[in-house]
């Protein structure tokens, strides 16, 4: 820790965390459990890591997660406690899904039991801060594809259960399945996703409780047809019909009897986006992003008992919306605006008080949203492709360096870095992970602003 001596409880304290393995640049996602003690980096184009408060930096090469053979390593999930880690490496002729036991320098591969087996993959959704794996929190299930004999198939991995292979089997037969459009339930009992055949693409769904269902069959068939979303259960999955141009119509299907309802276009658009969407617990709400005819792209609500109303954002006067994610209650919602008076801004929506703030107001530059707290007080993102800023009600909008100078960091140490983005944020605001540079080293840092040593110390225990 780059912390300076024990100071009194009145006194706000500063320190930062360097974490080692960055590149010159990064698009990835940075993933860390609630206590911040350890970070996942899916790096995109560059290589993944893990990294834990008690093992520092394990990429696959040259330590304990290391398989002979092996290379191009990358990490999808790990348990809360750190004692599993699951992701895959190349053996040489394909990819492996592996499950590690990192603590321990153990490791399996989940889908050995099978012959003739290639192009392994874990199910994903999205990407950066919208990134969600078809992994449960304490790793303990994990769906997926693979190819044998030619053919894509489904698979489901338990800890409990084991491997259960080929899940879609001859109900859904067509088609490759496309492992980066799999959503998973919050439970883990239900997966969903598409397989494409030439053009045309069609969605499934499979769960312990219905087994495999054919989408696209029960909503008549059409040729292009993706998921979009789960409510918590997966009793219902959101699906989007692919309409011409860049539109969708939405649909709520039920998964006992595939019965399905259609969720109004707001009016004077002209359908809706179906690359962010977000869906409630009980599947009576939802929230994303429409496409308006006259004003370009804007923020939607749609409730069973009070339908769609479109056109959220107006008072930005917004000709494109990117949303970026919402609070657990659906209330908040965040992302980035563009219209004819800035280049684009983050924005922070209160549905129930149908107040929208321009996050940097007044300013000038790129800004661009990449996580917020659960609960939604607090934001984060990045300016110009350089500087890294917080935004909190209390505090408005800060760089990351003058928030960590506001709190009692140490300038001396603070002029040592770079601070270019930032990618995740704790509950209660205090601590932020990103990407920067530390002199002429690329890192990623955890920083801490606690008030007061009781607060660090808590902070501290946790890691």
């Amino acid at each position: 820790l780059l912390a300076a001596a024990a100071i009194a409880t009145s006194i706000a304290r500063a320190d930062i965390i360097e974490i080692s393995g960055a590149s010159s640049s990064f698009y990835g996602s940075l993933n860390p459990n609630s206590a911040f003690s350890y970070v996942l980096v899916d790096g995109y184009y560059d290589p993944d890591l893990f990294w834990s408060s008690s093992t520092g930096t394990l990429t696959g090469t040259a330590d304990v997660l290391t398989i002979p053979g092996h290379s191009n390593y990358r990490f999808s999930g790990a348990s809360s406690n750190l004692t599993k880690l699951v992701g895959s490496a190349y053996d040489g002729t394909t990819s492996r899904v592996i499950l590690w036991s990192p603590l321990v320098g153990t490791n399996v591969k989940l889908l050995s039991s099978l012959s003739g087996v290639t192009n392994e993959s874990i199910g994903r959704y999205g990407y950066g801060s919208n990134l969600k794996l078809t992994v449960s929190a304490d790793v303990s299930t994990v769906y997926g594809a693979y190819y044998q004999g030619g053919t894509s198939k489904l698979y489901r991995w338990s800890g409990i259960s084991g491997l259960s292979a080929d899940l879609l089997g001859s109900v859904f037969p067509m088609g490759n399945i496309a492992p980066y459009k799999m959503l998973m339930t919050a439970d883990a009992s239900a997966v969903a996703g598409y397989t494409q055949v030439g053009s045309d693409v069609y969605t499934f769904y499979w769960s312990q409780a219905t087994g495999a269902k054919n989408v696209s069959a029960d909503l008549g068939s059409p040729s292009y047809v993706v998921p979009t979303g789960f409510s918590g259960n997966g009793s219902y999955l959101f699906a989007g019909r692919h309409d011409g141009g860049g539109a969708f119509s939405l649909f709520r299907w039920k998964a006992s009897d595939g019965t399905y309802i259609t969720i109004p276009k707001p009016s004077g658009t002209d359908g809706f986006d179906v690359n962010t969407f977000f869906a409630s617990a009980d599947g009576n709400t939802a929230v994303g992003i429409h496409r308006d005819t006259t004003t370009g792209y804007n923020l939607f609500k749609w409730t069973q008992a009070g339908g769609t109303t479109g056109n959220l954002l107006a008072s930005l006067s917004p000709t494109y919306v990117s949303l970026n994610g919402v609070s657990a209650d659906l209330n908040i919602a965040y992302g980035y605006f563009m219209n004819s008076q800035v280049g684009s801004h983050a924005f922070r929506r209160d549905n129930a008080a149908n107040i929208n703030i321009d996050l940097q107001a007044g300013l000038t530059g790129s800004f661009y949203a990449l996580a917020m707290s659960a609960n939604g007080n607090y934001i984060l993102g990045q300016k110009d492709s350089a500087i890294a800023w917080r935004w909190s009600a209390a505090d408005g909008y800060q760089t990351v360096s003058d928030w960590l100078l506001a709190n009692g960091a140490d300038p001396t140490i603070i002029n040592t870095w770079t601070f270019k983005s930032a990618h995740a944020v704790s509950e209660d605001g205090k601590t932020v992970l990103g990407y920067g540079m530390k002199g002429m080293n690329y890192s990623y840092y955890i920083a801490s602003a606690a008030s007061g040593v009781a607060d660090y110390e808590i902070w501290l225990s946790s890691i």
